[in-house]
């Protein structure tokens, strides 16, 4: 997102649901969704990441620019998309 704060995260969402978010399109229309299954999808694509999983439950909010676009990259990842395109991906990390 050009501008992470106002079109990349969702504020009121913890960082596992921001990173989770991106595989519900691969799921089947019915189901339930299940904090495991969303936990073991984005600890594979946080861990490459360097992004500490200690800190899913935590607000996207509280955490540094730098690893609230860690876990939007994280979020891409775990779509399982064939090309991701990244748009200026540090812009607003120190």
């Amino acid at each position: 997102a050009g501008d992470r704060q106002k079109e990349g995260v969702f504020p009121l969402w913890s960082v596992l649901s921001n990173i989770s978010i991106g595989a519900l399109a691969r799921r089947p229309a019915i189901g339930l969704v299940s904090d495991r299954a969303n936990r073991d999808t984005a600890i594979g694509a946080a861990s490459k990441l360097r992004l500490d999983d200690k800190r899913f439950q935590s607000n996207i909010t509280d955490l540094s620019g730098g690893n609230q676009q860690k876990a939007l990259v994280a979020r891409a990842l775990v779509a399982d998309t064939p090309v991701i395109l990244l748009d200026d991906p540090t812009r607003g990390v120190d």
